[in-house]
């Protein structure tokens, strides 16, 4: 599921074509920051927010993790995280996109 939403993501993003069916906007505002909290102990509690600055709303999140398999969708907290990278997309109204990774220690 990850491989096929990243190739309508980057059709999307470099043909200028909107794949993912959103009206195009203006992305200038358009901020995703990240407050991660690692996990303790060996246990699989570690915990991303997602902070989005946005002249809409965001309104889809895709957080995929360490096997390539989605984890959440459509969470703005996201817990009981275990320790890995994590691929995440998060897509507002306008069809401003933001992917990155993050590591959970």
């Amino acid at each position: 599921m990850y491989r096929l939403f990243l190739i309508l993501f980057l059709i999307s993003s470099l043909s200028g074509y909107n794949a993912l069916g959103f009206d195009l906007g203006d992305c200038s505002n358009f901020k995703v920051e990240l407050k991660i909290t690692d996990s303790t102990n060996g246990l699989d509690n570690g915990i991303v927010e997602f902070d989005v600055e946005s002249s809409s709303e965001a309104i889809s999140y895709f957080l995929f993790g360490p096997d390539d398999q989605l984890v959440s969708k459509n969470q703005k907290v996201v817990e009981n995280l275990k320790k890995g990278k994590y691929i995440y997309f998060v897509i507002d109204k306008q069809g401003c996109k933001k992917k990155s990774e993050f590591t959970v220690n």
